[in-house]
């Protein structure tokens, strides 16, 4: 019978095993039994250092393998930009894709490490995210770590702990995210990585790789004058981080560990007071020390059996062997005529494969629409598809081998332009626009580079797509594109004049307006005589409607205002429902005389936005008057809530409704939709245009809902900022504007405080009018269109657009200049302490955080002065 050279070869090295394995237990059987006791200590002795190198090997690697994560972390710039975009966004307006986007990371993170918990924290060490976020708090053991990484810049490791927030045995890695590279980055948070010694740790230690009624691993540390045990010990439970003993406890393993020594320890106890034989190693890279140990009783107990043992042994491993081996012998002859049937089936089964799916893609290959074809590096056409074929009008015989400048162009010699030459010179895609001329046809045509193995160009793939409509349509809508902007310069023309004309004939109807009123109101005061009842009457609808016209010509002076830009906000930060509130009791006997019910959900707490409390208050009283012109019966309801990034307003009717065609149209000028007003004054048309006006001056929101015959409700929304994230937001839009035009901007801070050594503080009040009449002339005598003051009590705020570093330090002088002249007219000077600083981008710094550190810096400089 035929025995390949394979199953021959491996009967040999059965025979052979199966000799050395009689020869070894033979030998090492009568070596056994004439060992003593001296050897059997030497071998449990080993056994334990075994045990302990390899355990001690295991967590080490674990450990790296957990500092290899937080490395990882700590040098992933792109994760790192993600998480310090979520927490240097000083908006409040999170990115929910930014957040899910870490979230996920996290998860994946925590469950591919079986971390307990991975968080992200601030810069001050507060969770600002989790994959639970609303249950995470930091355990006090971690808060001097988490100062430690901020303060060091490093990857940083607690101990073994427990935590006092969950009652669990921790480990922490904390990872700095910092702002920038270098000695001077900043960290702006840390990822916390919380490890659950439970998961590995503890059971690698407590797990014994050999039967034993007393043998065991276990992790002790210094801490102070004593042994501390960290985990839970085989015979003694509930003492991980609890149980200690004092280090000058006499022959206790435990405490010589603590104190530095290592290897076999010939004798000792252990705490329980039994004698031990032990090893002793030390962790690298932390303060645990792991002692491997077992009882000297069962250790010795394997003398008194030695003879009868080991010839049970040695007979049970010789049996035991020849069986193994004529199993392996029996299932290695099965695998290898197994295995040569699998090879033979798979070698048929991917010549088949390999059949099919060269066939699918060569339909695939011809059912694409576009025009597909190979050429060489020489020139030379080496496939097409049917659709390339179909375009040349001509077969794969007449032109697959051929050189393509004669196949497709009918040329004899290679062209002066084409894609093929680019493509080769920086084996890189090209695509190029052509037009048939002879057929009028526009393709589109691309070409990608194929390289061999050794990365060496050797042809390119053209795709070749018909783009003949897509011009067509591209030019029809030039023209339509050109017919529109001519169309629109004439309306904007139109309505610049339409705006002017009112404006002037505005201005021109107050001042006789405003005489004849003051005519009527001395006649009704009775100052030229005496008037009868009937005159009275007369003169006072007079009045009325004299009132009502300045209030038309006014809204119309308004809105020019609005559309020319000529309206200038005077923003501060003010309390919005203290605004609402005060606008709302104007109307209130206006509305209990209609017969409506006024009801009021205003939320007392709500925060300070920045904003122009009178324009605000314009706002509120046009929906009010709104309101109340078209509603009957019910009640007119103002509400005023505190979201979390905005503050919204509204007011809703149970009046007449806008119906839904009507709604898109209802913020424009002059808008009626012939809805029936009540009876008194009709309205202009313009109040909701302005409102809404005034609210994307202030970049906030309006919006409407309504419904015919049910009522109108009118919602506004505005943005909530602190002044040092307006602060903030104001230079970051400087910049961008400066960016995108190529323009250099500049700010000047300017902080101001009452001495204490002049005579005492100056009244909130009496502070608050200097400062803001020393603002008033600082902006009066900016020269730029663009530049801005923003003010929040004694900080203020100067943006310069348009201005390089030198001209800011000319216009700081200035601001200094007016300011102190001021103060010292109003014999404030001793009182009010002023400093200034200034920073231009993109001279000093590239950002707005960093911008607005320099000029911050200049400022405390001026002061320390």
């Amino acid at each position: 019978m035929f025995i390949p050279p394979e199953k021959r070869k491996l009967s040999i090295y059965l025979l052979l095993v199966l000799i050395f394995l009689i020869i070894g237990i033979t030998t090492g059987g009568n070596i056994y039994l004439t060992a003593k006791i001296a050897d059997i200590k030497k071998g449990t002795q080993d056994n334990l250092a075994s045990v302990a190198y390899l355990k001690v090997a295991r967590i080490r690697t674990w450990w790296e393998e957990r500092l290899g994560d937080a490395s990882t972390i700590f040098n992933d710039h792109p994760m790192v930009l993600l998480l310090q975009e979520f927490l240097v966004d000083k908006t409040g307006e999170r990115n929910n894709h930014i957040t899910k986007e870490i979230l996920v990371w996290m998860d994946a993170f925590q469950k591919t490490a079986n971390y307990r918990d991975i968080m992200l924290l601030d810069a001050n060490g507060s969770v600002k995210l989790a994959i639970d976020y609303k249950d995470k708090k930091i355990c006090s053991a971690s808060q001097q770590f988490i100062l430690e990484a901020l303060r060091t810049k490093k990857i940083t490791a607690t101990d073994i702990y427990r935590c006092d927030v969950h009652n669990a045995v921790d480990i922490d890695i904390l990872i700095p995210l910092l702002a920038a590279e270098g000695d001077n980055a900043k960290p702006v948070g840390l990822v916390l990585l919380r490890i659950n010694p439970n998961q590995f740790l503890y059971p690698l230690i407590q797990y014994y790789p050999t039967p034993s009624r007393t043998a065991e691993t276990l992790l002790v540390r210094r801490e102070g004058d004593y042994v501390l045990y960290l985990n839970d010990l085989r015979h003694q439970k509930e003492t991980a981080l609890s149980l200690k003993f004092p280090l000058n406890s006499d022959g206790l393993v435990e405490a010589m560990a603590a104190k530095g020594k290592e290897g076999i320890i010939e004798e000792g106890i252990d705490y329980r007071g039994a004698k031990v034989l032990s090893v002793v190693q030390r962790i690298p890279k932390t303060s645990w020390y792991l002692i491997a140990k077992i009882d000297e009783k069962e250790a010795y107990s394997p003398v008194k059996l030695e003879v009868f043992r080991v010839s049970c042994i040695a007979f049970f491993l010789m049996a035991f062997s020849i069986v193994f081996i004529a199993l392996v012998w029996n299932q290695q002859v099965t695998k290898f005529y197994r295995i040569r049937y699998e090879i033979e089936a798979k070698r048929v089964k991917v010549e088949d494969d390999l059949r099919k799916a060269n066939e699918e893609w060569e339909r695939t290959f011809n059912a694409v629409s576009d025009a597909i074809f190979i050429i060489t590096t020489d020139q030379v056409v080496l496939k097409g598809n049917k659709a390339f074929f179909e375009m040349l009008g001509a077969g794969p015989e007449d032109v697959v081998g051929k050189k393509c400048y004669a196949a497709i162009n009918k040329f004899n010699k290679p062209l002066h332009s084409c894609l093929l030459k680019d493509t080769k010179l920086d084996s890189r895609p090209h695509t190029e626009e052509v037009e048939v001329s002879e057929t009028g046809l526009f393709l589109l045509i691309s070409t990608s580079p194929i390289f061999d193995d050794k990365g060496k160009l050797v042809a390119a793939v053209h795709v070749a797509r018909d783009i003949t409509e897509r011009k067509r349509i591209e030019k029809d809508l030039q023209e339509a594109k050109e017919k529109l902007e001519k169309t629109n310069k004439e309306l904007t023309k139109l309505d610049q004049l339409k705006s002017g004309f009112i404006a002037t004939v505005s201005h021109e109807l107050r001042t006789p307006l405003a005489i004849i009123k003051e005519g009527i109101s001395l006649i009704l005061d009775k100052i030229p005589g005496e008037i009868n009842e009937k005159q009275l009457k007369i003169l006072d609808v007079s009045l009325h409607n004299i009132d009502r016209l300045a209030r038309i010509i006014n809204s119309l002076l308004d809105i020019s205002k609005i559309e020319a830009g000529k309206v200038e906000l005077k923003k501060v930060f003010v309390s919005i429902s203290d605004t609402i509130s005060h606008a709302a009791s104007v109307f209130e006997n206006t509305i209990k005389q209609k017969g409506l019910e006024l009801r009021l959900d205003i939320d007392k707490d709500t925060e300070k936005v920045y904003a122009d409390a009178d324009r605000i208050t314009q706002v509120v009283t046009n929906l009010l008057d709104n309101a109340i012109k078209f509603t009957d019966k019910g009640y007119i309801e103002i509400s005023c809530k505190n979201k979390k990034d905005f503050i919204e307003c509204s007011v809703a009717d149970t009046g007449v409704g806008i119906s839904k065609e009507n709604l898109p149209k209802v913020f424009d000028k002059f808008q009626q939709f012939g809805r029936v007003a009540g009876a008194g004054e009709k309205g202009t048309g313009l109040g909701l245009s302005i409102a809404k006006n005034i609210i994307d001056m202030h970049n906030g929101s309006m919006s409407v809902e309504s419904e015919l015959g049910k009522g109108t409700k009118f919602t506004f929304k505005l943005h909530k900022y602190t002044s040092e994230e307006l602060f903030d937001k104001s230079v970051k839009d400087a910049i961008e504007n400066a960016a995108q035009n190529g323009l250099k901007m500049s700010i000047v801070m300017i902080a101001s405080e009452t001495s204490k050594a002049a005579g005492g503080e100056v009244p909130a009040r009496k502070m608050h009018d200097i400062l803001s009449e020393a603002v008033r002339l600082v902006k009066h005598n900016l020269n730029h269109v663009g530049d801005d003051i923003i003010r929040n009590d004694g900080d203020i705020l100067v943006i310069l657009k348009d201005c390089s570093k030198q001209n800011s330090l000319k216009v700081k002088s200035r601001i200094e200049e007016i300011m102190r002249k001021y103060l010292s007219d109003n014999e404030m000077s001793g009182i009010i302490k002023l400093w200034f600083g200034c920073a231009a981008y993109p001279d000093d710094a590239a950002d707005e955080m960093n911008l607005v550190l320099k000029a911050k810096n200049a400022l405390y400089s001026s002061k320390k002065a």
